[in-house]
């Protein structure tokens, strides 16, 4: 949960960074989102990587630079995917709470 927490601070500044022509705060974002995927992989947590390799040939597509584009759509999936965990993670707090409610 820390490093994804570190990854998704990581791809906003990579994002902020391919923005303000800063790459370089887009391939250290890179970097750490591609050491989590691996990570996540290599334990368990992560069981396909196929919105990991999806979002490499979109950005890929829309950048029209092998390396860049990469790095850009990495920040980009790793943001998204770690916004909608917190929304996940905040709805089913709110529906465990009604279950709670209607058991007492």
């Amino acid at each position: 949960m820390i490093l994804g927490i570190i990854c998704f601070i990581l791809s906003i500044l990579g994002i902020y960074g391919f923005y303000n022509d800063l790459y370089i705060l887009t391939y250290i974002a890179f970097g750490f989102c591609l050491f989590d995927n691996v990570l996540g992989r290599l334990f368990g947590t992560l069981k396909s990587m196929k919105i990991f390799f999806l979002a490499c040939i979109i950005g890929f597509i829309i950048v029209k630079k092998f390396w860049l584009g990469i790095a850009i759509g990495v920040c980009f999936e790793e943001a998204i995917s770690f916004i909608g965990g917190i929304i996940y993670i905040g709805i089913m707090l709110m529906l465990g709470k009604k279950q709670n409610n209607r058991e007492l």
